[in-house]
């Protein structure tokens, strides 16, 4: 049954079912301006029709109950624009946004703001890969610059690290302060054809550091002197010029390490704690180091057996040098306790790799752990850790 409604306003032109309700394809215009075209399931929007108002904003998809569901695309009237699926009327699941002035997300949403793993491209080229809570950049993101650089560091609420690993157009690798989370800007490591060097950056750009020229020393005045106390002075100058010069050292290495709790397979590991009167460990048998765990070169070292289980793990590991230990990248559980300590996002620990070569890695460690990463007063300090573990 087809006809059409005209009453106060409200306008109705299509099928209705026995009830006389609209069922079927229909277009209804509201008093305010608002225009339905499409089908209609008892009186209720359901299934595809295209959405208009007043003000210029245009939704064309799917419906069920009246409300935008599955399907649709969203043109705001401003020029902000959404393609993807929808739930009881919001942006929820996948789903493409443009907005006006040419930024695109494309990625999960949740009641209409982005939520979980997404890709946005900036309308300068720039694109941010990564997760996102409650509409914020959370998490490690991989950031590809338009001038060929790739950034890789852990956003918190929308703020830019200021620490990160930087593939820079030439191939070389920094590691260390950054401006905006993408670009180098202090004193950082270099790794370029497998060699890693120290490095700084200034506005961008790579420093090259200048050696001063010496000052020009000033040559002492010489006042004559009387025949008689010039010879006295010449006899002790030139007994000195003929005794034979002292030996001097050679250079001691420097190597922080104490050598404390070396085994007679070489390996080492040793550190204080305050879990209890002993104060210290050196028991743990089982060392692994594990590399290249992922596509930024992540590394864990494990130290298992005996009364406690440490773990240590670096995202970006470019070779020796000092690390950050990050928010649950370190962590020690005593044998018998359920509680694991782990370092907390707001007190980082602190990694030097002293040595990676000849298929050992030598370095030192220290850290304080809380329940789970949650600042409390119960904590553990673990200090002046030393290793020595084999390593390919």
């Amino acid at each position: 049954m087809a006809g059409s409604t005209t009453l106060a306003g409200i306008e109705y032109e299509g099928e209705r079912n026995a009830f006389n309700r609209f069922h079927g394809k229909g277009k209804f215009t509201s008093s305010r301006g608002e225009v339905y075209d499409g089908t209609w399931v008892d009186g209720s929007r359901e299934g595809h029709g295209v959405f208009t108002t007043p003000a210029g904003d245009r939704y064309d998809g799917n419906w069920s109950n009246n409300q935008e569901n599955g399907q649709g695309k969203m043109t705001w009237a401003n020029g902000d624009v959404y393609d993807g699926n929808w739930v009881a009327g919001k942006m929820q699941g996948e789903g493409t946004f443009t907005s006006a002035k040419g930024e695109i997300f494309k990625g999960n949403f949740s009641s209409n703001v982005r939520q979980g793993k997404g890709v946005l491209t900036t309308p300068a080229g720039d694109k941010f890969e990564g997760s996102w809570k409650g509409g914020k950049k959370s998490g490690e993101f991989r950031v590809s610059l338009r001038d060929g650089s790739v950034a890789t560091g852990n956003w918190v609420d929308d703020r830019a690290p200021a620490n990160a690993m930087v593939e820079l157009a030439d191939g070389t690798r920094y590691t260390g302060p950054v401006r905006n989370g993408t670009s180098p800007a202090g004193k950082g490591t270099c790794v370029k054809a497998g060699q890693s060097t120290p490095c700084e950056f200034k506005d961008g750009k790579l420093v090259v550091a200048e050696v001063p020229k010496p000052e020009p020393k000033p040559v002492p005045k010489v006042e004559p002197k009387p025949a008689a106390a010039a010879a006295a002075v010449a006899a002790p100058a030139a007994a000195i010029a003929a005794a034979p010069p002292k030996p001097v050292a050679p250079p001691v290495p420097k190597d922080p390490r104490t050598g404390r709790g070396t085994r007679a397979d070489g390996t080492q590991f040793f550190f204080k704690h305050n879990f209890g009167a002993a104060g210290q460990s050196d028991n743990l048998p089982k060392l692994t180091v594990e590399k290249d765990l992922n596509e930024f070169g992540a590394m864990r070292i494990s130290a298992k057996g005996g009364e406690f289980e440490v773990t240590i793990m670096v995202d970006e590991y470019v070779g020796p040098g000092v690390y950050e230990l990050k928010y649950f990248k370190g962590s020690i559980q005593k044998k018998g306790e359920e509680t694991s300590y782990r370092i907390s996002a707001a007190e980082p620990g602190k990694l030097e790799i002293l040595k990676d070569a000849g298929g050992k890695l030598v370095g030192l460690f220290s850290f304080t752990g809380y329940p789970n990463g949650n600042v409390g007063s119960d904590k553990r300090v673990v200090s002046e850790g030393e290793f020595v573990i084999p390593a390919q």
